[in-house]
């Protein structure tokens, strides 16, 4: 759900547009991916993370690639 979010904001911005994307709550960084924490995430196992955490560098690339 949260990653077809993050698509929508990033299409809705077009060359030259400005996006502010604010985020306040914890993130950690795993194998050199940084993660945002859902509050509702369900971590029990480093793995865990790949699947109920948000990749920093998606929300980056949406962003940038704007």
């Amino acid at each position: 759900m949260l990653s077809g979010l993050i698509d929508s904001f990033g299409k809705e911005l077009e060359n030259g547009d400005v996006g502010l994307f604010f985020y306040a709550g914890h993130g950690i960084q795993s194998q050199g991916t940084n993660y945002l924490i859902p509050v509702n995430a369900k971590l029990s196992r480093e793995k865990d993370l790949k699947y109920n955490a948000i990749d920093a560098g998606k929300i980056l690339d949406e962003l940038i690639m704007a």
